[in-house]
């Protein structure tokens, strides 16, 4: 860096600074003024929120028979469908008798819960899915969306989910939902269809956001029934069987 020039007359020139005197109140006021600094980049600017929590705000639950299997049951049919879309599937016997002890459940579970699988493994879907070339499982997504968030919420919301089953087929995407729901008649089945609905119609267009290309089709997996039921805008109550 270049040296600084002189000061005129070769001398240092004297700095000088008026004294500030300061008093209780000024401190105070300088205090609130931080103080009030610090409250307004702590206002969050967006909430989280996940699908599953959306769909319960909004709808009511319906009846369910009590089976003893519970939501451990319902983590022990996803991870071993993940694992199975992953190339896993002729582990599965082992996977299952390691994911039941990870899960607290049963060791005699283990034949139950293969059957279950190997029913969907056996299925046209998963057919479907794994002819398509491009499919994914247990796939995490976030997006930013003011359009599902409840009245009471003003700040942005990142949406978030975790899409069980997707592929791409032709003519567009295909989003397909495990349950594992015990499901006992048809009546059961529409009210569970039709709670789970709301769920799907945010996957579907959480998927689009993030894509950029069209849902061809929507589905729920009824892993108890072995059963498939697309969901569609024109004809939610059609279903077929797997």
């Amino acid at each position: 860096m270049p040296e600084l020039e002189a000061c005129e007359g070769g001398e240092e020139a004297a700095c000088t600074a008026e004294g500030v005197e300061l008093g209780s109140s000024d401190f105070e006021q300088a205090r609130a003024e931080i103080q009030a600094a610090w409250s307004a980049v702590n206002l969050a600017s967006y909430s989280r929120a996940s699908v599953t929590e959306l769909v319960k705000e909004k709808e009511s639950a319906p009846s369910r028979e009590a089976t003893g299997r519970g939501q451990s049951w319902g983590k022990v049919i996803h991870r071993l469908l993940g694992a199975c879309a992953r190339g896993l599937a002729a582990s599965l016997e082992t996977l299952a008798v390691k994911i039941l002890e990870e899960e607290g459940r049963r060791p005699e579970e283990v034949a139950t819960a293969v059957q279950e699988i190997t029913r969907v493994l056996d299925s046209p879907l998963w057919e479907r899915a794994l002819n398509s070339g491009q499919y994914y499982s247990e796939v995490p997504f976030s997006t930013d969306t003011r359009s599902e968030q409840p009245a009471d919420r003003t700040e942005d919301t990142v949406l978030s989910g975790t899409i069980d089953l997707v592929f791409k087929e032709e003519d567009g995407w295909v989003i397909v939902d495990y349950k594992t729901d015990t499901v006992s008649g048809e009546n059961q089945l529409a009210e569970l269809v039709s709670y789970y609905t709301p769920q799907l119609e945010m996957y579907h267009r959480a998927w689009e956001s993030v894509v950029g290309e069209p849902v061809r089709e929507v589905g729920l997996y009824f892993t108890s029934i072995n059963r498939f039921v697309p969901i569609s805008n024109s004809d939610r109550e059609h279903s077929e069987k797997a």
